[in-house]
């Protein structure tokens, strides 16, 4: 059995045209895990990047209850990602999010509700010509994609099977355009991702877990670009300026390495260019 869901914030179809796309796609650097037990890096996260979409294997993702007394369960990711080697002259975008997997549930229990957000996060180092100390960093952020969707899978005795639900995002929200330097040098680029399950049992008597664990696969869009430095340092939906300061050991000192998180002054960025798809 397959369940396959298209509900209102979800749809069955995703169109999406992809016209063009760069030669070669980025590398993920590094992952970290806020929720190691249901996803952890070089175990229970698999990650396959290409032209068409971002995707995750996530095997460990289990549903556990969230408090005493409470019927739901909820199964969740929360991860960073951090890229290297972006294409020069390309920017991208998260267009849609499917969600696959195999679930077992019993006694009337329901997978009610699939949710994804992915936040893109452009940190810059602010003093690199020259640099001096302390190194300053500025972090831009947007929210590439915030999906919820109401789905029903079970929910009337028992259901072992396959599914899959697509969700789309409500609009294109472009990421700096890239120049090809980014996290080798003076940029570092990361997306923050929180991916989250919840099943209800009405009864009280029934179990509800995902078989193999939880995929989900974000469907990339890409377009060139010119990178212009002024407009790329002022990306963003959300930024704050003097994020991070580091002051280094200098030889012959016994003054240790800190960093210093300083008074943040938040201010919205530019537009970063939203496109309704």
């Amino acid at each position: 059995m397959k369940a396959a869901t298209s509900l209102a914030g979800l749809a069955l179809v995703v169109m999406r045209a992809i016209s063009q796309a760069p030669p070669q796609v980025p590398k993920p650097s590094m992952i970290k895990s806020e929720t190691p037990i249901q996803c952890a890096p070089g175990s229970s996260i698999g990650v396959d990047m290409r032209q068409e979409y971002l995707e995750f294997r996530l095997s460990d993702m289990f549903f556990g209850t969230r408090g005493h007394g409470r019927t739901d369960e909820s199964a969740v990711c929360d991860m960073d990602v951090e890229f290297v080697s972006w294409f020069y002259k390309w920017r991208v975008a998260i267009s849609d999010v499917t969600y696959s997997g195999r679930l077992n549930l019993t006694n009337g229990v329901q997978l009610y509700e699939l949710s994804s957000k992915a936040d893109f996060r452009y940190i810059h180092l602010e003093n690199y010509h020259p640099i001096v100390q302390p190194e300053v960093r500025n972090l831009s952020t947007a929210v590439m994609i915030d999906n919820k969707g109401d789905v029903a899978i079970g929910g009337d005795g028992d259901f072992l099977g396959d599914f899959e639900v697509k969700g789309k995002a409500s609009e294109l929200v472009w990421s700096p355009c890239f120049d090809g330097g980014e996290g080798q040098g003076f940029d570092q680029t990361q997306i923050a991702f929180v991916i989250h399950g919840t099943t209800r049992d009405p009864g009280g008597n029934g179990e509800g877990q995902f078989v193999d664990g939880l995929t989900a696969r974000f469907g990339l869009v890409w377009e060139e670009c010119l990178p212009y430095r002024e407009e790329k340092h002022a990306w963003g939906q959300t930024r704050i300026d003097d994020w991070e300061t580091c002051t280094y050991r200098e030889p012959n000192s016994n003054q240790t390495s800190r960093t210093i998180p300083r008074d943040v002054n938040l201010r919205r960025g530019l537009d970063v260019g939203f496109r309704r798809q």
